[in-house]
């Protein structure tokens, strides 16, 4: 299976908050090391970040907008 381009992989992501910020840091470096199994599934391991960073964000904002 081909897998997209790094950098155009983490285009389409835009995290809001630092802790997504970091999480996607987190991301790069493990896609890179997932990759390596012929099962990857570079299509899944997008929605899943994906799916995780809107948690991620959600969390964060609701907890900056509380002051905690």
């Amino acid at each position: 299976m081909s897998q997209p381009p790094i950098q155009d992989w983490y285009t389409t992501l835009q995290p809001r908050t630092a802790a997504g910020r970091r999480f996607l840091e987190f991301c790069k470096t493990d896609r890179l090391i997932q990759q390596q199994n012929l099962m990857f599934d570079s299509k899944l391991y997008l929605q899943a970040v994906s799916y995780a960073l809107a948690q991620i964000d959600t969390v964060s904002q609701s907890e900056q907008d509380a002051g905690i």
